[in-house]
């Protein structure tokens, strides 16, 4: 039997799914997320070293989508039926997402009311048909950024409020086109931020939870690579008034799922400390030569120890390739 290459099952719209399971077999425990898909891999050797995971994670199905398909997918969220939803960065409207047979597929939903000059990051649900979206803006350094709240009709998604997210909550300025990479919903609002910056040689990422008062809460969420950033955001609640805060934290060579935890109401801890659920850098280079750009994270409903990744396929405003949907499990449990 010859075996059909890694470039032929992924450069196409269709897997099959037993090529699929086969490419499973040939790759078991790796997280495979595209293969020449520029748009997916930021072509990079791995920078940095294996680092210490609680996990050891596999593909159980991923789909892939023409690129006129789906642009500049940010962010990932499950709603509680199920059904994913994702958000295009720099176009006006959200997408519900699925895999079916190798496929990406996908459904718009306009979004309507979005401010001009804003793209749309990050993306929670936060119940009762309402949801929440977390802006970046070009143009310098700024003080503020914006989360976008609104209301899903029956054809369209409608903004109908904004709020503030004063960067002075952390005593620093936003980076020019780093913005709200993360926002989820679980008992209250998170957002993570993309600028990163670094204090007696620690490097962390801006987390904030809005609390029911309307103030903000503000804590550190420490790093665990020399080079990354935070692109994504996921969180679900836990007994005893706890928060699962689930994040990707990425860059040219690095690619980790992180996990933390956090009150859901009271103080926050001035530092938050995240261990790597799972290092997905080194087996994606060693099959691929190259790294998505994972920019979305979300849970799996039927499935609490697996979770949905989602890979931007925009580099500089230029669509570069397919957008890609996987979800990955524990290595050695069955899809």
């Amino acid at each position: 039997m010859r075996l059909p290459s890694l470039h032929n099952l992924l450069n196409t719209t269709l897997v099959h799914r037993p090529a699929l399971a086969l490419l499973g077999a040939l790759v078991s425990g790796w997280v495979i997320c595209g293969y020449g898909l520029s748009g997916c891999g930021r072509h990079a050797a791995v920078e940095e070293g294996p680092v210490a995971a609680a996990t050891q994670v596999a593909v159980a199905e991923f789909g892939l989508t023409a690129a006129s398909e789906a642009q500049g997918l940010s962010d990932l969220v499950a709603a509680a039926d199920g059904v994913l939803w994702t958000i295009a960065e720099r176009q006006d409207h959200l997408l519900r997402v699925r895999v079916k047979d190798g496929e990406l597929l996908s459904e718009r939903v306009p979004l309507l009311g979005k401010p001009p000059g804003m793209d749309g990051e990050s993306l929670a649900l936060l119940g009762d048909g309402r949801f929440a979206i977390g802006t970046e803006r070009h143009g310098g350094k700024r003080a503020t950024d914006v989360v976008l709240l609104g209301h899903l009709t029956a054809d369209a998604a409608v903004v109908d409020e904004q709020l503030v997210l004063p960067y002075s909550l952390w005593q620093i300025e936003a980076e020019d086109n780093r913005g709200l990479e993360g926002l989820c919903y679980a008992s209250a609002l998170f957002a993570v931020a993309e600028t990163t910056p670094e204090d007696q040689g620690k490097r962390w990422a801006p987390l904030a939870r809005r609390n029911a008062d309307g103030t903000w809460s503000a804590a550190r969420l420490q790093l665990t690579s020399r080079s990354g950033k935070l692109s994504a955001l996921a969180c679900r609640p836990l007994a005893g008034g706890q928060v699962e805060l689930w994040a990707i934290e990425r860059h040219y060579g690095v690619s980790r799922w992180l996990r933390a935890v956090v009150p859901a109401q009271g103080p926050l801890p001035a530092e938050v400390t995240a261990v790597v659920q799972a290092d997905l850098a080194k087996p994606v280079a060693a099959a691929l030569k190259e790294l998505p750009n994972l920019e979305g994270i979300a849970f799996d409903a039927a499935d609490p120890s697996a979770a949905w990744l989602i890979a931007d396929n925009s580099q500089g405003g230029r669509i570069v390739g397919p957008a890609v949907l996987l979800r990955v499990v524990p290595a050695g449990k069955g899809p």
